[in-house]
This record gives structure tokens, sequence and C-alpha cells, in this order.
């Protein structure tokens, strides 16, 4: 990757982090940015992008769609510019904050078939959406989910702690016990709409 454009998206990173007003429209201006200029640097750089656009990719239909936010915003736009044609009958944005933009712009391109999730490398998934879309329901038949401050002291629900512990059940391997992730997370007062558990999970920093 050109060092320029990775200079430019790292300091415009640095002075959207030194607001104190850090807000999503803000992280969406800062997507949108960015990806633009990945864009254009792919374009221009990329074998694999090019022969992307000369419909390689469409000889395979992916019936589901797991990316980076950022990424399967990427692929809608594509599909929306008309350089991408599947049909996938899920979508699945991880990894990354899923912005109303992003949303937005996948639903254009695929419908409502998008389910935002929340997932750790160790373990998998551990909270997603159902078709309601009011909020991630909890794997807690696989994960035991700790909302903690930065003492390790449970927060009530609502309040957004310092971090999360996380106990994996079904690790034979490699087992984790009260594993710390760095994302701030609360747990809502009461559960989303159609949630066959009694608990979920909102995530502000994920």
């Amino acid at each position: 990757m050109d060092i320029t454009m990775m200079l430019q998206l790292l300091s415009q990173l640095r002075s959207f982090r030194l607001r104190e007003n850090w807000n999503r429209k803000l992280l969406e201006d800062y997507q949108t940015h960015a990806l633009r200029l990945l864009r254009a640097y792919a374009y221009a750089h990329s074998p694999f992008y090019q022969r992307f656009h000369q419909g390689l990719y469409n000889a395979w239909q992916p019936e589901m769609l797991i990316a980076y936010a950022s990424m399967a915003r990427v692929l809608a736009d594509e599909q929306l510019s008309g350089h991408l044609r599947i049909t996938p009958r899920v979508v699945f944005p991880s990894s990354e904050v899923l912005t109303e933009e992003t949303r937005r712009r996948m639903e254009q391109a695929w419908g409502e078939r998008i389910f935002n999730q929340y997932a750790a490398t160790e373990c998998g998934s551990l909270a997603a959406e159902c078709d309601q879309h009011q909020g991630m329901h909890l794997s807690e038949d696989l994960v035991i989910f700790e909302v903690v401050d930065s003492g390790n002291r449970p927060v009530p629900p609502g309040v957004y702690g310092d971090k999360l512990l996380i106990t994996v059940l079904g690790s034979r391997t490699q087992p984790l016990i009260r594993y710390e992730l760095s994302d701030i997370v609360s747990r809502p007062v009461s559960a989303p709409v159609g949630d066959p558990l009694d608990s979920s999970m909102l995530s502000g920093d994920v």
C-alpha cells in the first residue's frame, strides 16, 4: 500500500479520536473517506481487483456473505454500480461497528437480509440480530458473558462496562475462562423482541 495514502488515513483517524465528541457521524465520515481512498488505490494497483470488475467474481454465487462491515459496504457499492451481481440469502456484517449508512447501502444492494453480528476470533459468534433487528441476542448457550468495570466488577444493565469477560463453554482444545475483550458493551434493561433467552447485548465500540 502506498505510504502516503496510509499516512493520510492514520492522520485523519488520529484527528477524529482527539475530538471529545467522537460519534457515529464522525465514524461514517472516516469510513467513507477511507474506503474511497482504498478503492482508488485498488483500482490502480491490484490485478485481482481489476479481474473482479471483469466479472470473475460473479461466477461464484454465495448463499451466505460474512464480511467486515467496511468490506461488506465495498461489496454493496460494487453491487449497486453493476460490477457485482450476487444474491446472498443472508448477509452478516461483523468485526466493526455497523453504521446506519453502511446498513442502508447494503439493504439497497441485497434487501432486508442484513443481520449484524458480534464475534471474536477466539470463540466465534458472540451475538447476532434476529429478523426483528432490535438488538443482538447473546449466544448464552456457548459463552458466559460478564460486562465489568476496570476492576472486573459487574456493571448493571443499561450501563456500559470498561471491558467484557467471556468464558467459552464449547472449547475443549483451549479453554478460555474470564478471557478479557476490550470491547465497550452493555446489556439493555429489557430483552429485545424475539429473544428466546432472557438477555441481549448492545455494542458501543466493538
